[in-house]
């Protein structure tokens, strides 16, 4: 009988060793949306500068980019639409917020990263444009990645829907505005070689603006926010939000 319960005891001492390395294994890592599995403290370096959306929906493609570089590179600066000229061409630091919409772009060691977070539910839920604009001096990989984010339903939402267009100096990826709130969409390109990308995110803020306007475009210094330069026709459609831009 003694024996019986001693190999009990040993049983449930041996059940919650193996609890506790579960729990233990289980507490080391983050499983997101996408399936990653991710360190908790690698999760939580790059949680500090890209976005929980982008954090929650992460490829592992995506991962495989951005796990290995060196973080500390990374910086950001704010401006806001007070610190600079309202003439739609000017670029800022690399995050500017307006009383709308915060754009934001990353260099996380030549993976590039550009967000914009409405403030503010739009009015006007058309064709959108995000692009980067680059010097002759830097590459960009093959593929691009776009990502929208909303809340529809009390639930978090993603769609990678977009026109995209390639540029000899840039990409650019056009969108419909989905119906929901707390809406933020990223754009991301690997580059390489050195000099300066710029970034632009520009508004349909009129109700008649068409996908055909919205990807009516090239990419130009003189373009709105120092990227995104609309056919003359069809630019008032657009808010001409001031762009970003960062050295690689």
């Amino acid at each position: 009988m003694k024996k019986g319960l001693l190999i009990i005891l040993a049983g449930l001492v041996s059940f919650a060793s193996i609890s506790m390395v579960n729990a233990a294994s289980q507490s080391d890592t983050i499983t997101n949306k996408s399936g990653v599995v991710i360190p908790i403290d690698k999760y939580n370096a790059l949680a500090s500068i890209y976005s929980s959306n982008f954090m929650n929906y992460m490829t592992q493609e995506q991962y495989d980019i951005i796990k290995d570089k060196d973080l500390s590179k990374v910086e950001i600066v704010e401006t806001t639409d007070a610190d600079i000229p309202n003439n739609g061409i000017s670029t800022c630091a690399t995050e500017h917020t307006t009383e709308s919409k915060s754009l934001k772009i990353i260099n996380n060691s030549g993976y590039i990263t550009m967000t914009l977070s409405w403030l503010k539910v739009p009015n006007i839920k058309k064709y959108d444009v995000m692009a980067f604009r680059k010097n002759s001096s830097v590459s960009f990989g093959s593929a691009y990645y776009f990502s929208q984010y909303y809340i529809s339903n009390n639930s978090l939402n993603v769609t990678h829907e977009k026109y995209g267009q390639n540029f000899d100096n840039g990409v650019g990826a056009t969108f419909k505005i989905q119906n929901g709130t707390n809406h933020e969409m990223e754009l991301s390109v690997d580059a390489t070689g050195s000099g300066r990308i710029y970034g632009s995110y520009q508004h349909a803020s009129h109700s008649s603006a068409t996908l055909e306007n919205a990807m009516d475009y090239t990419l130009s210094g003189s373009g709105y926010g120092g990227v995104i330069l609309f056919n003359p026709k069809i630019e008032s459609k657009f808010d001409a939000m001031g762009g970003v831009y960062l050295t690689i």
